[in-house]
């Protein structure tokens, strides 16, 4: 490639990123594990298009050490520390820059009580691998408590915060989250599940400011009858934003289900929901009434289950929006499943076919091997197709994810 000498000022990039990394640990005793890691993402960049410009080289590397500590089975706790440095190496010869953070994770099990916490904390210089600039500056803690006090009684609770700006060189920003779950499971009677969810953001120099704000109770009862099991569900959700277009909406929605066997191998699964939207300020008040029928077939038991779903919604003033899709479950073994979904959703009247608009469609293939009960791993290929109804514009994207994923 060659440039005109009067454009001795346009520079050209060529950025090839290099990533390697290494990791070791020891079990010094039955309960205490200690360990190292480190890694390094490496690009180069050719800057010699302007006279006397070197080779540019950018290093973002992260050191960690961790250690585990697990006296008996009920109780672990673990800890790590990480020092990361970012060097764009630039012509100014500036100093590379340094950070540090930490977390901890504490675990306590027992017959009637699972509690889980964890706090993370990173200084406001500290690059992860692959950022162009600090991704520090914040702390992040949670706890999550799952008890039993009687084998009909479930409980559970979770709670969640993370907040930015901790140097009061950056901007303020709090999330707040939080649920509590109670299910009575009491023989001979429906089965009654509540849940409460919270979820609030702050955004301000104190972050006190609050930008939205949502709450949501749910209750459900079961109840079978002979082989069908009978289902009710209602949900009421508030939620405001201040931020504009300002929202201020409660939604209310009650759903009725049915799951009724059809021999052996067929299982269908019919329910209606009324939904109603009750608004303020720029919030527009709306009614939905939506329809849907699953039905699980086991083509071969054991080995091929098939999975269709139909659903209409329609609501107030907009068109009908109509969902289907199918799935097919292969079991080459209970460990190892392949799975097919295919999906399209599209919007006009349901009693007109012609006139219905596509618009989203998506594919999925998912491959799963399971070792144990505490080893999965799944590989996953994606692809969607969307169409936005009201501007027309379409867009299509895929993935391709391996991951593994272990419980304790």
């Amino acid at each position: 490639m060659v440039l005109a000498s009067g454009r001795k000022e346009q520079i050209f990039s060529i950025t090839r990123p290099y990533l390697y990394g290494l990791g070791v640990a020891v079990k010094l005793t039955n309960w205490f594990e200690v360990g190292a890691n480190h890694a390094n993402l490496m690009g180069k960049q050719n800057l010699s298009l302007t006279r006397d410009s070197p080779e540019g080289h950018s290093t973002n590397a992260i050191t960690g050490l961790e250690a585990t500590f697990t006296p008996n089975p009920e109780i672990m706790i673990s800890a790590e520390y990480a020092h990361s440095i970012y060097d764009e190496d630039r012509l100014d010869d500036t100093p590379a820059q340094k950070g540090n953070g930490f977390q901890v994770n504490t675990s306590l099990y027992s017959e009637q009580l699972s509690l889980d916490t964890s706090y993370e904390r990173a200084g406001e210089d500290f690059f992860f691998i692959g950022q162009l600039s600090p991704g520090g500056d914040y702390e992040e803690y949670d706890l999550s408590l799952d008890y039993l006090p009687l084998d009909y009684i479930n409980a559970t609770f979770f709670y969640y915060q993370y907040q930015t700006g901790l140097s009061g060189k950056n901007e303020v920003l709090k999330i707040t989250t939080g649920s509590g779950s109670l299910s009575l499971i009491f023989p001979a009677l429906p089965v009654l599940t509540i849940n409460y969810d919270i979820d609030k953001t702050y955004n301000s120099e104190e972050g006190d400011a609050l930008i939205n704000d949502s709450n949501i109770l749910s209750l459900g009862l079961s109840y079978p009858f002979k082989k069908m099991r009978f289902s009710i569900n209602y949900s009421r959700s508030d939620y405001k934003s201040r931020v504009e277009p300002f929202v201020d909406e409660a939604t209310t929605s009650v759903t009725l289900g049915i799951a009724i066997p059809w021999g052996r191998r067929v299982t269908l699964s019919p329910s209606y929901t009324i939904s109603e939207v009750e608004g303020l300020g720029d919030s527009v008040a709306s009614d939905s009434r939506s329809m849907s029928l699953t039905i699980r077939y086991q083509l071969i038991s054991g080995k091929i289950i098939f999975s269709p779903q139909y659903k209409l919604t329609q609501i107030k003033s907009e068109k009908d929006r109509i969902a289907t899709s199918l799935g097919l479950s292969y079991f080459f073994t209970r460990r190892s499943i392949l799975q097919l979904r295919y999906g399209v959703t599209g919007r006009g009247p349901a009693t007109n076919w012609k006139e219905k608009v596509p618009e989203q469609g998506n594919f999925s293939l998912d491959y799963t091997y399971e070792f144990d009960p505490s080893q999965r791993l799944v590989l996953r290929s994606t692809w969607m197709s969307s169409r936005d109804f009201e501007s027309e514009t379409s867009s299509e994207k895929s993935n391709l994810s391996l991951s593994y994923k272990y419980h304790f």
